[in-house]
């Protein structure tokens, strides 16, 4: 290992020894090498982007950032960065703030993370990224039975049904996320209707007690709802119709989709966002690390 370390964008000469770097960084994980290649591949934009930022020390990758850039159908084509697999080796720590820094320069992109370590959650900080604050509330089966009193609704998960209830800036998520596994869903009541983006997740169990047990808990994440209020008011079905079709025990939201949210389990959100035209309802997890990676 040698030379003064320097900051670079990744290019496509780059990639296989990046995606060993990332599989061995982020060995808990439990993501291969292959799987770290989708940060890369994914074909939502078409026009120019990079797909991160290199710190190197001579020939050798000592530190990446990822970023995952879209212009986003639903906000009138604003440009969005997502922040993912930031990891720095030990030795070249004090380098990290530099890969941040030089990776959110642009004044008109909206820049996201979030899955922020302790450590990284310092630095968006440092540099004034925004709490997109609340919690993130875990949603276990049958509790909310009290929604089934409600007439029921309609609710699609036939891809092409689906589609075909979605206007044109939706229709496009639709196709940008449909090669990743997300279950995409719309649910009609009279005339009101939500269109539904979820990814199935797995992390530790909530609560100080079942997070010690070696138990990872299969979840249905939402990542975007367009009508929070109809999906309030009809969860318990809704719930019925992802977890059965995702294989999950709960369903998790964002606190801050709704004024009043739904009971369940309140889990920590520590996601941020930095931002000159957009406030925080304007942010949610699709064209994300979330929708491309299975952590």
């Amino acid at each position: 290992m040698s030379g003064e370390p320097r900051i670079r964008a990744v290019t496509p000469a780059d990639l296989d020894p990046l995606c060993r770097f990332l599989e061995a960084s982020f060995v808990g994980s439990g993501i291969g090498a292959s799987v770290w290649r989708r940060l890369f591949e994914y074909q939502w934009l078409e026009e120019a982007h990079d797909h991160g930022l290199l710190l190197v020390a001579g020939d050798e990758i000592v530190g990446f950032l990822g970023t995952v850039h879209a212009r986003h159908p639903l906000r009138d084509g604003a440009r969005f960065c997502n922040f993912s697999s930031w990891y720095v080796r030990p030795q070249y720590r004090g380098w990290g703030i530099a890969l941040l820094v030089a990776a959110s320069r642009d004044a008109d992109t909206t820049y996201t993370s979030f899955t922020p370590s302790t450590l990284s959650q310092r630095a968006f900080a440092a540099l004034q990224f925004t709490k997109l604050g609340g919690s993130r509330i875990f949603m276990p089966l049958f509790t909310h039975a009290d929604t089934l009193t409600a007439p029921a609704p309609r609710i699609d998960c036939e891809p092409e049904v689906v589609r075909g209830l979605l206007d044109p800036a939706e229709q496009q998520v639709f196709d940008d996320h449909a090669p990743f596994g997300c279950l995409q869903l719309v649910i009609r009541s009279g005339t009101e209707r939500a269109y539904l983006v979820i990814k199935r997740r797995v992390q530790r169990m909530p609560g100080r007690l079942l997070r010690s047990l070696p138990v990872r808990f299969p979840y249905s994440e939402v990542l975007y709802c367009s009508a929070p209020q109809l999906l309030a008011q009809h969860l318990e079905r809704v719930k019925l119709a992802v977890l059965r079709r995702q294989r999950t025990g709960a369903l998790v939201a964002d606190s801050r989709l709704w004024s009043v949210p739904p009971r369940g389990i309140a889990l920590p959100n520590h996601a941020v966002y930095q931002s000159a035209t957009l406030d925080g309802r304007g942010i949610d997890k699709l064209y994300s690390e979330l929708v491309l990676l299975p952590i």
